[in-house]
Parts: structure tokens; sequence; C-alpha cells
């Protein structure tokens, strides 16, 4: 497939979004503004000097004072499919503004489709860029090892390897040069409730074909609120966090905090680059806590490897600084991620027999549903003191400052509870079981009502935000559950926990999980204590089958 068109829809759609563009200031079409940048000081640029490599992709071309449009994008990857035999196109989805997100996949036989990866039986790695518009390096450096895999010296991983690339998962944020495509909306705090078509493109590419390493590139920002919380600014070149939600198999944390971080430090090590573990802070001034990548489910991190993959966030220094040591940058992310495709090369039939067992035991738990067998409904985070390593924004000096840290590599399960046999979400709420199964996840219906023994939710504390989050008004609610006989309709959604994704369900379903249906207010909620209304109640609409159950279901597939 030829990617022909940054507007990949048709017909009214695609031309009111054309005409939209087009009435816009011209400022607004700026992909990137160099004015607004940080000017970083000449001791802090000389840190960071540009590697003696020379890349081909569009953002260095000679003369750029900005980085690569989704056309320029779009006709590199075209050119390289016409280059070489290994590369093929998929198109992956379209941004909400019609632009393709294009996927790559690079094999040396050639072939397009997750099935034909599996026939292979080689580990499958997809690679993610550009989740956040204003990240620009972790895009250009998708570009960069597509090449490296195509025509150069990464060829011969695809002996040992299955390659997927989406390259500029975020073509409207990268438009606008802003992180997310709205304003109040992050793809990278999407991927439970899949509220954006950016997010639904890259869940296609991981269903399909169920990488067993997944990476995404972004960059962390610099200067601003570390300045103002530390009078500091960031000095790493990389930060990097594999998935930590106590639900990721510990079989796939062990092969991703041994083997591949060992080959990420030492890659790193060897090219000079300093490196960390990736953390962030509040953009709340007062608030001085420095967190780790955390364990929330809905980013792209957690969520992969709750689909079972080794699976890695890495950041390079970059936000905020505009092209200030760009090469550098890029450079470190192809050091970094080819550190990962080497090591999964090199761990093929560990990698592969360890997500074969994660998954195969997942399904087994959901067949058992043995009364001891537990699942972390919402996890904690102890805190820690933490020493970093920091500049000053004006001498370049190195500073070390000592932190309060919340530790996600300790995190815990702060509510558990029996891992049920099954969810059931009521018929009215078609539109969540049809998000769950757009996540990977099995939903079937019941075509015939029964009256079965359920396990409801009821809800004890709730806290509405005082403002939108995610572009939703969120709730923070406690539950008591417990047992009682149900009628449920025809059509009731049976979401069977005896599958690979079992997980992914619960992170959606339990109420207490930061990015449950609950959570995001997409199932509604009331308190024991509210004044009785209409319909309104204290029982939350959804159930838990403990024990194994006959039931006529029917698969959602062939119901809609």
């Amino acid at each position: 497939m030829i990617i022909r068109s940054a507007f990949a829809c048709t017909g009214p759609a695609r031309a009111l979004a054309l005409l939209a563009l087009l009435a816009l200031p011209p400022w607004l079409h700026a992909q990137f503004d160099p004015a607004r940048a940080y000017q970083q000081s000449p001791q802090v640029r000389e840190r960071y000097p540009d590697p003696t490599v020379a890349f081909d992709t569009p953002g260095f071309r000679a003369g750029r004072s900005d980085f690569t449009s989704h056309e320029e994008m779009l006709a590199y990857v075209n050119d390289l499919q016409r280059r070489s035999p290994a590369v093929r196109i998929r198109d992956a989805g379209v941004t909400h503004e019609g632009r393709a997100i294009p996927a790559l996949v690079l094999s040396r036989e050639g072939i397009e489709t997750g099935e034909a990866a599996r026939e292979l039986r080689r580990p499958v790695v997809v690679l993610t860029g550009l989740q956040h518009g204003n990240e620009p390096a972790g895009g250009e450096a998708m570009l960069v090892l597509a090449r490296e895999l195509a025509l150069g010296q990464l060829r011969p991983l695809l002996d040992r390897l299955t390659v997927v690339i989406i390259p500029h998962a975020n073509p409207d944020g990268a438009w606008y040069f802003r992180r997310s495509p709205f304003r109040n909306t992050d793809i990278n705090r999407d991927h439970v409730k899949l509220d954006l078509p950016e997010t639904r493109a890259i869940h296609r590419v991981v269903n399909e074909f169920e990488p067993h390493v997944f990476v995404d590139a972004h960059e962390f920002s610099v200067a601003t609120r570390w300045i103002e919380k530390f009078g500091a600014i960031q000095s790493y070149d990389l930060t990097v966090q594999y998935a930590t939600h106590p639900l990721v198999h510990r079989s796939l944390t062990a092969l991703a905090d041994g083997p591949f971080m060992n080959a990420f430090r030492a890659a790193a090590g060897q090219a000079g680059y300093s490196h960390f573990w990736y953390y962030t802070t509040s953009y709340n001034l007062k608030n001085l806590l420095v967190s780790m990548g955390g364990t929330s489910p809905d980013i792209g991190r957690n969520f992969a490897g709750l689909q079972h993959a080794v699976s890695f966030l890495v950041e390079s220094r970059g936000v905020g600084i505009g092209r200030d040591s760009y090469a550098r940058r890029v450079h470190s992310h192809v050091v970094a991620t080819g550190a990962l495709l080497r090591a999964a090369a090199d761990q093929a039939r560990e990698l592969m027999a360890a997500v074969e067992e994660a998954r195969a035991d997942t399904v087994r738990r959901g067949q058992a549903a043995a009364p001891g067998d537990s699942i972390a409904a919402r996890v904690r985070s102890p805190v820690v003191k933490q020493k970093l390593a920091m500049l000053d924004p004006a001498s370049g000096e190195p500073r070390e400052i000592e932190v309060d840290w919340s530790d996600s590599l300790k995190a815990e399960a702060d509510i558990t509870r029996q891992r049920p046999w099954a969810y059931v979400l009521l018929p009215p709420f078609g539109e969540l079981a049809e998000r769950l199964r757009l996540s990977g996840v099995r939903v079937q219906q019941l075509a015939a009502p029964v009256t079965l023994e359920v396990e409801s939710y009821e809800v004890t504390e709730r806290r509405a935000s005082t403002s939108f989050v995610e572009g939703r008004i969120t709730h923070q609610v406690s539950t008591s559950v417990s047992a009682k006989t149900v009628r449920l309709p025809a059509g009731s959604f049976v979401i069977p926990m005896a599958q690979a994704n079992a997980n992914v369900a619960v992170v959606a379903m339990e109420p207490e999980s930061p990015s449950s249906f609950v959570a995001f207010g997409m199932i509604p909620t009331d308190r024991k204590d509210a004044p009785a209304t209409i319909g309104a109640g204290s029982e939350i609409p959804l159930y838990r089958i403990l024990r194994p159950a006959s039931l006529p279901l029917r698969d959602m597939a062939a119901a809609h």
C-alpha cells in the first residue's frame, strides 16, 4: 500500500477538515515556533554535542529550522517501500482531522499481516513514535530505524525478528506542535477508554500482531517546572521505564529488568549517553513529589504489558528546547531502541516462551477462578528519598538534588479482590463492550435471560473531579462487594476471564482502577447515602461472576 495523502478520509468529512485548516491564520499552520523554545545557556548546550553520524530523514535536510512534517513522513516511508522489499506499509487508521496513520511492517520475507508474522515463529516487536506531537525526536528516530532495518546496518535483525513501526502516532498533534491531538485529551492516557481514533489505530496494530516487545518513544521536559520547583534543569540524555502495573506477568517483568535493561544500559553507556529511570512531576508548583513512570494502565507501556509484551517507554532530553542537540536526541533513541531490538533477537527463544506461557497462564487462571487467586483492583507506590543528577541552568555545572520519590518498581496492590470467572455489563453499555473488543478483549453476549448468583459493587464513597480530566469528569470511588442473585437480560455482555487479555478487562471494569470505565464516568455511580432519585442508587450496573457457569453465549461480533 502507498499512503498518498495526509488526508486519508474522503467525502464531506475530508472536505470539511481541509476547509477548516485552510481557514486558519497562517501562524497556526507552523509546526514549531523557535521563538517559543527555552533558551539553554551556552554552557549547558556544550554538554550535549551532536554525534558524528549523518541521517537522511527529512528533519535533517539542510537549512531546517523545524521538524519532519506529515507529508514528508509519508513520502519518506513510501520511498522506503519502493526501495526495499522488506517494507510493507499498512493503513492503521486516520486521525480526527483525517491524516493517515501508517504502520510499516518490516521482515525478511516482506509479509504484511499479523497472521503471516506468527507463521514465521519469530519475535514481533512494535515500535511507536510521536504519541505526543511536541516530542519529535522519537518520531524521527522511528524513520531512522525503519531505514536501518530496511537498507542499513540493522537489516540482519530481520532474519530473527518481525518489526512493526508506527512512526507518527499523533499526526494532528504534530501539525499543531502540541502534546495532544485535542488540548484536553492525551493519547498516552487513553489506552483503556479509547476515546481517540489515534489510540484505536495503535490498538489495531497491537491486536493484530500480538507483539512480544513494545517500545514507545518520547521526549521529556528539560526546564519549565524543574526550574520553578528545584532551580535546576534536567541532565540525563535518556530515561527509561518498563511496564510496572502489578498485573503484568512476573516472567515478562523479569525479562525486562534483566537482559533487556542490561542491553539498554550497555548500549547507552558505550555511546556516552547518561540515563536513569523515567520520572516526572506535577505542574502544581506546591507539589514537590517526583514520580517514576507510574502504574496507571492507560499509559501505553503498561497497557502493552497487560497484553503480555515486554514493554518499554524510552524518552530523550528534548521537550521545550527546540532543535538544540536534535541529532543527539534522535541518535540516543536509535541507540536505545536498537539495543532493545538486539535483545529481542538474542533472547528470541526465551522471550517467545515467556510470552506464550504468560498468555496461557492467564487463560488457566480465568478458567479455574480459584478463591485464593487475587487481582489488583487499585495500586499504591511507596514514597522514598531519591537523589537526581541535574544541572545549574546558567553555569551548566552538575547539581544533585534529593526529592520525595514515588517508586513504581515497588508498587503493590492497595485493593485486591478474587479473580472472577467473568464480568457482566448490562445491554445499555454496548458501546463500552465495543471499546473492550477494540482493546483485544473477547466479549460475548447472553442469547437468553438467565438468573445467576453474582457479586455486585456498592459505592461507599465517591468523589468527582472539580474540572475535566482527559476530557471527562472523573470519579474516585470506593466500593464494597456482596453476593446477590440477579436476572440478567438477554443481550447482556459477558467478558470471560479465560482469555489472554483478561487483565485488560480487569483494569477497565474494577471501579477503583484509576482508568476504569467508572473512574472516567462512563458507567454511572452514586453514593449509598445519596438522595433517592429516579434511576439513582449506590449499586454500579456491572457484575462479577465468581464461579464457572453454563451460560447461553454468543460472540459479540456475531450479534453486531
